[in-house]
This record gives C-alpha cells, structure tokens and sequence, in this order.
C-alpha cells in the first residue's frame, strides 16, 4: 500500500483501490474523511482585555492572555478562537474560521506554566460592545 498524509484541517475526500501483480485493478472506492483541529481550552486559563479604540487609528484593540494549566506543553501552532463574536465586528488578521468562528495562529510550544498575550485589533464599524468567548485549539498538522 501507499500511505498518506493529509497536511490541512477540513474535509477531505481520498480516493484509493487495488492492483495485483497482474495489473489488475479493482474500481475506486472513496472515503470522506474530516479533520478536526483538538480544542485544548480546558487546559488553560483565558483572560481577556477589554477592546478599547485607538483614535488614531480607529480600530478596537485588546488581547487574551493564556496560560497552560496543564502538566505537557501545547506544540504550535495553536488557534485562538473567538467564538460568537459580536455581530458587524471584524477580527483584523484572521487567519480564517474554525467552525465558523475567526481565529489568529499562535506559535507554540507554550510550556507547563508559561503565559503568552495574543494581541487583537478590530474592526467595529458601529462602535458597538465587543464580546467573544476565546478558546484554544491545536490543529493536526
């Protein structure tokens, strides 16, 4: 057999079959497959910074401080995610959506102990009150 390795989170479709020494091949089969990056919330601590806007530049900044509550550390990199942020607010440097929600990529490792203040800035067109629920995940790459 061949083996193979998926590099991204998502969905994935792979398609494989079945030559013998003869050259005969069996048809196609296909299988769907779904990688999920392993939340890892529950082995930190999550503080957030209130979004506070910076007149010159008019955008909102704030940050989530995480510190690793666990025993191992956490291999980067990780996803900060902000679930259920406010409606007509925009993360600034997304790097895209994990179940829809916006997440920023966190290099790692974060040690046993060790804290680390992700920086957020937003974009708030109708200066409304900023709120999200931040978790912590780690992709299979």
């Amino acid at each position: 057999g061949t083996a193979l390795a998926l590099a991204t989170t998502g969905s994935h479709t792979v398609a494989y079959w079945s030559v013998d020494a003869a050259g005969n091949a069996e048809a196609q089969h296909t299988l769907a497959v779904n990688i999920a990056p392993a939340d890892v919330s529950a082995g930190v601590k999550m503080t957030q910074q209130g979004a506070t806007l910076n007149r010159a530049t008019g955008k909102y900044v704030g940050g989530v401080t995480v510190t690793n509550t666990g025993a191992t550390a956490l291999a980067g990199p990780l996803w900060l995610t902000l679930n259920g942020l406010t409606a007509g607010v925009t993360l600034d440097g997304a790097a895209g959506t994990n179940g829809g929600a916006p997440y920023v990529v966190v290099s790692g490792p974060l040690n046993p102990g060790a804290t680390l203040t992700v920086p957020l800035t937003f974009t708030n067109p109708g200066r409304t009150i900023i709120g999200y629920t931040p978790a912590l995940f780690q992709p299979h790459f």
